[in-house]
C-alpha cells in the first residue's frame, strides 16, 4: 500500500541521515533501551533530532530507558517521552522536561546552580543523564505485561510495514511517474481540441485530436477506476 511506501521512504531518509551520528550498534541499543516498544523510524529521527542538537548518542541508550520506564509508570506513550527528552535537553526547557517528571529544581542543582537555559548542551545532557540514572535505580526492573506486548507488536508491524515499503518504493515511483505522465498528456490532449474546436478547423486534424484525446481519457478512467 502506499502508507507502507511512505514509512519505507522515512525510514530510507532517517537510515540516511543517521549515518552521520551512528552505526548499526547504536541503533540496536536504542531498540533495546525503548525494549522495541518504538519503531525503528522514530528512533531513528530521534537521534538524528538529538545529533543535531549536539547530543551525544551515547548519551540516548540511559536518556530512552529512563523515558520508557517514566511512559509505563504515568501510562503515557513512550515515543511522546523519548521525543520530550531529546527536545527538552535541546532547547533547554525545563517546561518539556517536566514532562518526565524533571524538574527545574533538580535540573538546577545538577548544573551546580546555573539555570538549564544559561548551560550549555553537553551540561544539560549530563545533567538529565544523571537524574535519569539516579530514578531509573529508584524504578526496579522494568515489568513485561500485556500492555508492553502490544506496544511492541505495534512497533514490529510498522517495521514490518517500513521494511516492506522500501522495497516496493521504486515501483511504486515508476507507476507514478507514469500515471503523471499520462495525466499531463491528458490535459494537453484535451487543451488541443479546445483549440481546434474553437478555431473551426476539425477536418482530419480535427479527428486526429479528437481520437488522442479519447485514447487519454480512456487510460486516465481505468487508472481512476483501479
Amino acid at each position: 500500500t502506499m502508507e507502507a511506501v511512505k514509512l519505507g521512504d522515512q525510514l530510507t531518509a532517517a537510515e540516511q541521515g543517521f549515518q552521520r551520528f551512528g552505526e548499526a550498534a547504536d541503533l540496536d541499543a536504542l531498540r533495546k533501551s525503548t525494549r522495541g516498544m518504538v519503531s525503528d523510524v522514530q528512533l531513528l529521527q530521534q537521534a538524528i533530532q538529538a545529533g543535531n542538537f549536539g547530543i551525544p548518542i551515547e548519551e540516548l541508550g540511559n536518556l530512552f530507558a529512563f523515558a520508557q520506564q517514566r511512559a509505563k509508570e504515568t501510562g503515557q506513550e513512550v515515543d511522546y517521552l523519548t521525543q520530550s527528552i531529546v527536545t527538552g535537553i535541546g532547547r533547554k526547557s525545563p517546561l518539556i522536561l517536566d514532562n518526565l517528571g524533571i524538574s527545574a529544581v533538580q535540573l538546577r542543582e545538577k548544573l551546580g546552580g546555573v539555570s538549564a537555559e544559561a548551560a550549555n548542551i553537553a551540561d544539560v545532557t549530563r545533567a538529565v543523564g544523571q537524574i535519569a540514572t539516579e530514578e531509573l535505580a529508584k524504578m526496579g526492573a522494568p515489568i513485561d505485561d500485556a500492555t508492553t506486548k502490544t506496544k511492541q507488536l505495534n512497533a514490529n508491524w510498522e517495521n514490518f510495514q517500513a521494511n516492506l515499503g522500501k522495497s516496493l518504493s521504486p515501483l511504486a515511483n515508476g507507476f507514478v511517474t507514469l500515471a503523471n505522465a499520462i495525466m499531463q498528456g491528458g490535459a494537453a490532449m484535451n487543451y488541443m481540441a479546445q483549440a481546434a474546436k474553437s478555431s473551426n478547423t476539425y477536418g482530419a486534424f480535427g479527428q486526429v485530436i479528437s481520437t488522442n484525446t479519447k485514447l487519454v481519457q480512456n487510460m486516465n478512467q481505468a487508472f481512476n477506476d483501479n
